[in-house]
């Protein structure tokens, strides 16, 4: 199952528009670290706890900017900030499954085909849904909010989940994948799909995310591989299957 990532990273190519963006922010505004912010962050993760909160504190002021200035006034998209958030920093993104997508792979949620490279079994999705809170602290207070605020408020905490709907065997099935602010950090579940229920409802194609390579990791449903606890809770009909983004529907 893949760690949650609790910073940002830095923003790909294929997302979708930013909330609020003009033209010259579309084209220049994309988010991205400030020089040697990757780099340094990384370096930290290789210490134990104490010392690299030794090093943060040394460097606080580098460590909580982030963003270049010239884009600190940016206010990004619910998606392309959670997409942000979650697609990660190198030293943080340590998929346990493989993707083999190609570079250029673009493919709208709702035509994914999520493969189990175990069983060689596909779930050739029909419909999708996300939804993102933002968790924003400061010394006295933690507010969790709808939309980002603009990046100079720092990177917040995320929660959230992404949903598929799909076909599998000739049955309808929702698959989800869920990260909290707490413990398990990330929670995955399935169940046959009753459209009546709106914990299913799926979005209009036009408002749903593109999967890339890039984002790929989003989009990994790992049943099988979830703690025992929630596998058990929130498993569901489909406990002991691993959905990996394969291909596109034609």
């Amino acid at each position: 199952m893949l760690r949650i990532l609790i910073i940002a990273a830095v923003f790909l190519a294929g997302t979708l528009p930013g909330y609020g963006q003009t033209t010259s922010q579309k084209q220049e505004g994309r988010i991205r670290y400030k020089p040697g912010w990757v780099e340094a962050t990384c370096q930290l993760e290789k210490l134990d706890f104490v010392e690299a909160e030794r090093r943060k504190d040394a460097r606080r002021s580098f460590f909580d900017r982030p963003y270049p200035k010239e884009i600190e006034i940016y206010v990004p998209g619910v998606f392309e900030y959670a997409e942000h958030i979650l697609t990660g920093i190198p030293c943080y993104a340590t998929p346990e499954v493989e993707i083999r997508l190609s570079e250029r792979f673009r493919c709208r949620l709702d035509r994914v085909i999520f493969r189990d490279p175990e069983k060689g079994e596909e779930l050739k999705a029909t419909g999708g849904n996300y939804s993102f809170h933002f968790v924003y602290r400061d010394s006295t207070d933690e507010k969790v909010e709808d939309r980002p605020r603009a990046l100079r408020q720092g990177p917040p905490g995320l929660v959230g989940q992404v949903l598929v709907r799909g076909q599998l065997a000739g049955k309808t099935y929702t698959i989800t994948r869920e990260w909290m602010q707490g413990s398990p950090a990330e929670a995955t579940g399935s169940r046959e799909t009753q459209e009546a229920n709106p914990d299913d409802a799926i979005l209009a194609s036009d408002k749903l995310p593109f999967v890339t390579a890039s984002n790929a990791s989003m989009f990994v449903f790992d049943l099988r591989n979830d703690s025992p606890i929630v596998k058990e809770l929130t498993g569901g009909p489909l406990k002991e299957y691993q959905f990996i983004p394969h291909s596109c529907q034609g």
